[in-house]
This record gives C-alpha cells, structure tokens and sequence, in this order.
C-alpha cells in the first residue's frame, strides 16, 4: 500500500477560537475542554483506521502544547495552514498529497462517531484509484478523498452553510470526477450535538473526562 496522507485539519483550542456555538450554555474554557476532547478523539480514530502517512494540520501555529503530545508520542507529522479559506486549505494540502503520494485526504475533528472502518473504507477507495468523500447531516462534509485534485472543485461553495456537500457534488459531476459516498455522520456543533455523543459515544465520553469536563451539565 502507498503511503497517501490523511490530513487532520485542527484548530489550536483557545478560548473564544474553538467551539463558540456551543455557547451559551458552555463557558469559553468548557469549550476548550470539549475541543480537545475532540481533538484526541480525531487522533486515536485515525491511529486505528487510516494505514498511510497522519498530518496534523493545524492553525494557527504549530507550538500550541495541545498539539505536542501527537507530534511525540503518535509521531504525526506537524504542517500549518496557510492563511486562505477553507476551500483553499484543503486544496492546497490535497494538491500537496496528490503531487508527493498519488492521493490524499483531508478530515475535520468535529466528528466524534466517525469510525476506524468508515476510515479503512475511504483508504481502500483511494487504493483502488477513486475519490471519496463523507457527508455531514447539516449539509457539509467531513472527510474528502482525492486522486486528483481539478480545477473548480471548490469553486462557489460558501463554506459553513447547508449547501457545501451538494455544491460539492454537482461541481464534481460537472468535471465528470466520480466520488464514493461515505456513511453519512453527524458533527458536534450545538449544545444537542454533545449530549448525543457523551450519551452514546463511550470513547468520546472518555476523552471528555479525560479533558476535565464535567458532564452533569449534560444530563
């Protein structure tokens, strides 16, 4: 198997950076606690499902401390992004996958019930020389597979609205580009999202305690 990278796109948790739909009813260092819940809950599915390289993408500077335990102990390879829009960051770190190993992906870490197979399913079909891409239920994606990256993928998506994955689609139906569907997953932005994920999610209900979050406020 060819080493394609799978680029984990991360945001530094800070307060006031990180997670701010979830306030109210969480405070800004609530929300830190529940980014890196996520954070870790990113890492450990990656560690477990994606067999080629693990980046750590990440913004807005590579010496936040949250980031050093997985550039250490999980030995992932650090990048920053540049300073552009979403469409451009993943463009750039994709065109950077393709060019360097033929294929590339990128994922958010937003997604707590993201699973090692439904990674193992998105590798398995960039092997086979497909693109893949993963949708969210409010109308995004979190996970996009690429052999090749065209021109126009990305062009007249407006990043954060309900519309990204289908624009998606029809720009890649457009340039004939054929794309696997992953199961589709719901994100952890709003309030609802989180209490469904502490309830039903053991792990990521691990990584929350793990992050000192108390989740008697969830019940």
């Amino acid at each position: 198997m060819t080493a394609m990278p799978l680029y984990l796109f991360a945001k530094a948790p800070e307060p006031g950076r990180v997670k701010r739909r979830l306030m109210p009813p969480l405070d800004q260092s609530q929300t830190v606690q529940v980014a890196e819940a996520l954070l870790r809950q990113a890492v450990d599915t990656v560690e477990h499902g994606w067999f080629g390289q693990k980046v750590l993408n990440v913004s807005p500077d590579t010496s936040h401390p949250a980031f050093s335990p997985y550039a250490q102990g999980y030995r992932w390879r650090m990048r920053l992004q540049p300073e552009a829009d979403l469409g451009e960051r993943m463009r750039e770190a994709l065109q950077e996958g393709v060019d360097s190993s033929g294929g590339a992906a990128v994922l958010g870490t937003d997604i707590p019930a993201l699973t090692p197979e439904i990674l193992r399913q998105a590798f398995q079909a960039l092997q086979a020389g497909q693109q893949v891409v993963g949708p969210c239920q409010d109308g995004g994606f979190y996970l996009l597979g690429l052999r090749q990256v065209p021109p126009g993928l990305f062009e007249g998506i407006q990043w954060g609205g309900t519309e990204v994955y289908a624009r998606l689609m029809e720009n890649a139906r457009e340039l004939l580009l054929p794309i696997q569907v992953l199961p589709t997953l719901s994100d952890c932005d709003y309030f609802d999202d989180l209490k469904w994920a502490s309830r039903n999610l053991d792990g990521f209900r691990q990584k929350l305690d793990r992050a000192g979050f108390d989740r008697g406020m969830l019940s």
